[in-house]
């Protein structure tokens, strides 16, 4: 796959994911319902959707980032070590910026 293909992916992905985190924001955000037991619910749904939130900024840092090393040339290389990463592994894992072996 080459890079600009990687790119059109990523940039997609990372809209994707953008937009998710809106809607997670918005449901936070909702005052809740005045019957306090409707509200003890929305809170347990608050709970996992703060969980969701989290992974999901850490996806768009993840994907901002591979967008970043494919601007920079250094898509592709591990960021801690400077080997190249294992093609299969960028084929699954799009964003990673680190080989296996320092993952």
């Amino acid at each position: 796959m080459d890079h600009s293909q990687v790119r059109t992916m990523l940039e997609k992905k990372l809209l994707e994911l953008r937009e998710r985190a809106v809607e997670i924001e918005s449901k936070l955000s909702d005052p809740g319902e005045p019957d306090w037991e409707e509200n003890a619910l929305e809170m347990a749904d608050d709970e996992v959707r703060i969980g969701i939130g989290e992974l999901t900024k850490q996806e768009i840092r993840e994907i901002e980032r591979a967008l970043h090393l494919i601007d920079t040339g250094d898509y592709g290389r591990c960021v801690n070590c400077g080997k190249a990463i294992d093609p299969d592994r960028l084929e699954l894992l799009p964003f990673t910026s680190t080989c296996i072996k320092c993952a």
